[in-house]
């Protein structure tokens, strides 16, 4: 739209543009009025003219107004750290500037929308809304502006607590605000699971069934709130969040009962029940609550499948199997439905392709949408125990169900620190590379490597040893440049992954490659590095002394690999160790030259180095997410796979806050 503007006001500077005026008169009063009673005193127009070059400059400063605000707004939702509530806020301003400019540029009549006209004003359903009150700056201005009162001036977005009074946000925009919310209480899930799977790989063999068992509760409180999110999208009772006295229920900690679903749908249940239907979902209630979780039983599961808590399972499944082995993992998924037993008194009444079987409605059946199917425990006075996960106890209710809440998904030594109100430990995660920044000496990571490579090379070519060394050199002197801070922090990030990372080839993101010595692919990586920082520090073209140049050094790269810990080595092509050209671009230490024709992997004459204000620009962005490790590493890979941040464990500290 800007480039458009800009063109349309250009172009016209030499056109010159005729007005005119019309009058309308009725003939009858044309009749009447006597033409030589007139007086004319002079000439006298009826509008103003001004030439077509002022009119363009006054429209370009009104366009400019309101598109320096819209490039405010947008470079601030660009970064990184913005949240899902940044981003509403955002796109709401964006929306109110750019139908503001849209009006401005085809010359709307405002006047008609009462959204950007009036102060406040009702809707057809007489719902009070405040509008942008152009009608009071124009009339004090002549020109439309934003009113004080309905903004945020310092942070510039549209006061909270009255975006619900405003009609800015059409349906498809709160859509996105759903979307997102939803995917940010996903992420903070994603992180709670991998840190059990953390817990699993680094924990005694003692503590395997407690850390199992969270995983089982894990996945029952989201297949409860997949049940009841489902269930209450069509019967929403209102007052259910946060601060409600049933929150606990509404957030999946209390499992699933007919009270439960009752209190929170503001109806009964409906409880389905036919014995007939395909043998292989269960006629036993304990045999359709283990079908819940079972994913290689042979049903379909077409529509909910999907279902996150059943990703859950899988991945649990997958994390035990490669820890613990095999025969663990199939113990601990046969025994997901025993175990649901005491949390699950009714379950979704399901089928190979939904979760809840739509039934066709009947005469008075409250909710024949979301069919339920009932379980009662059958208990004998004289027996001692009162074991609920005994499946042989467990019988399908019909219409009859039981009574109460079921055992809750909280563990009783930890029954507030799971939820978000009473947090007895929080746990916060952070990059730590064991060093502060700015860096004040070289990492051990890059000296280990140094020490390596003049292993290797101490009875090889002196001249790729003299090459690193100068490297390693270089450096040291460079420790307090900015720049040398990000050269290291991506190259700490980097190899400190459990699977080196690769950049095939047409291929746009990394993938794990051939397992590389950590330390040497830091010295490779540095070096590179350092080539295109500090340029006129390295010999190009020809040896300098005992230093080979670097379009030789290029050649020399990786033609040994320590393969084990007693030294024993080996000849051959790695590709320089892992580090290519392609991938110091990936990583966004340089850029492509538009003087020399795209090739797949780059030579060192068609690269500059990434323009000093971004490369700052990217250190500052790093270190604001150094309490973000998922988006750091995220930001240093240039990928939105999480997969990576698992592989960089190594860098990232967890810290344990205990409040009271």
């Amino acid at each position: 739209m800007k480039s458009r503007i800009g063109f349309a006001l250009d172009s016209s500077t030499e056109t010159s543009f005729g007005t005119r005026e019309e009058y309308r008169i009725s003939w009858k009063l044309f009749m009447t009025v006597d033409p030589s009673t007139s007086n004319p005193r002079g000439p006298h127009r009826p509008f103003w003219v001004l030439p077509t070059a002022h009119v363009n400059e006054f429209m370009r400063w009104e366009f400019n107004r309101w598109l320096s605000a819209i490039e405010f707004v947008r470079a601030r939702a660009s970064r990184r750290d913005a949240n899902w509530e940044d981003h509403q806020r955002n796109m709401i301003m964006v929306t109110i500037l750019l139908r503001s400019l849209k009006a401005s540029v085809n010359c709307h009549h405002v006047a008609k929308r009462s959204q950007m006209f009036k102060g406040t004003y009702r809707n057809r359903q007489g719902k009070p809304l405040r509008g942008l009150d152009f009608e009071s700056s124009m009339r004090q201005t002549g020109l439309a502006w934003l009113p004080p009162d309905l903004f945020n001036w310092p942070d510039f977005h549209l006061h909270d607590d009255l975006v619900a009074s405003t009609t800015f946000t059409f349906n498809g925009l709160q859509g996105v605000f759903r979307n997102w919310k939803g995917v940010e209480a996903v992420s903070r899930e994603y992180c709670k699971a991998r840190e059990l799977v953390d817990h699993l790989r680094t924990s005694e063999p003692g503590a395997h069934p407690n850390i199992l068992d969270r995983m089982r509760k894990m996945i029952y409180r989201h297949f409860a709130l997949q049940v009841i999110r489902q269930t209450c999208s069509t019967n929403p009772t209102l007052g259910l969040g946060p601060g409600s006295e049933h929150e606990s229920a509404w957030e999946g900690y209390q499992g699933l009962s007919h009270e439960i679903i009752h209190a929170l749908t503001g109806e009964p249940p409906f409880l389905s029940f036919t014995r007939k239907g395909p043998h292989k979902l269960g006629k036993a209630y304990h045999d359709r609550v283990q079908g819940l979780f079972d994913w290689d039983d042979g049903i379909a599961r077409t529509l909910w499948d999907h279902c996150y808590y059943r990703q859950l399972a899988r991945r649990y499944y997958a994390s035990i199997e490669t820890h613990l082995g095999a025969a663990d993992a199939q113990s601990w998924k046969s025994s997901l439905g025993k175990h649901a037993l005491p949390h699950f008194w009714i379950i979704p009444h399901y089928n190979m392709h939904s979760l809840f079987t739509r039934l066709p409605k009947g005469p008075n059946q409250l909710n024949p949408v979301r069919p339920f199917i009932s379980g009662i425990h059958q208990w004998r006075k004289w027996e001692e125990d009162m074991d609920l996960c005994r499946e042989d106890r467990w019988l399908l209710g019909g219409n009859v169900y039981m009574s109460g809440f079921p055992v809750s998904l909280l563990p009783e030594e930890a029954a507030g620190a799971e939820t978000d109100t009473d947090e007895a430990s929080l746990q916060t995660f952070s990059i730590d590379f064991g060093y502060s920044i700015p860096f004040t000496e070289v990492p051990r990571t890059i000296k280990e490597g140094l020490d390596f490579t003049r292993q290797i090379y101490a009875s090889g070519n002196q001249k790729v040893l003299a090459h690193y060394e100068h490297a390693h050199g270089c450096l040291e002197k460079a420790l307090g440049d900015p720049l040398c801070d990000l050269l290291l922090m991506i190259v700490l990030t980097f190899t400190s992954s459990t699977d080196t990372p690769a950049l095939p080839q047409n291929k746009s993101n990394f993938e794990p490659g051939p397992r590389r010595n950590g330390q040497l692919l830091a010295v490779t990586l540095m070096t590179r590095m350092l080539w295109f920082l500090y340029p006129q520090w390295f010999p190009w073209d020809r040896d300098d002394g005992m230093i080979l140049c670097v379009s030789e050094m290029i050649k020399k790269m990786g033609k040994v690999v320590l393969l084990s810990d007693t030294m024993t080595m080996l000849t051959g092509s790695l590709e320089h160790r892992g580090i290519t050209n392609r991938v110091l671009c990936k990583l966004g230490w340089v850029v492509r030259s538009a003087r020399y024709k795209y090739r797949e992997n780059p030579r060192n004459y068609e690269l500059d180095l990434r323009p000093d204000e971004e490369l700052i620009e990217l250190r500052t962005e790093l270190l604001s997410l150094m309490d973000d490790p998922a988006a750091f590493i995220s930001l240093v890979f240039d990928t939105q796979d999480d997969i990576w941040v698992e592989r960089c464990l190594k860098i990232i500290r967890q810290t344990q806050h205990i409040t009271e």
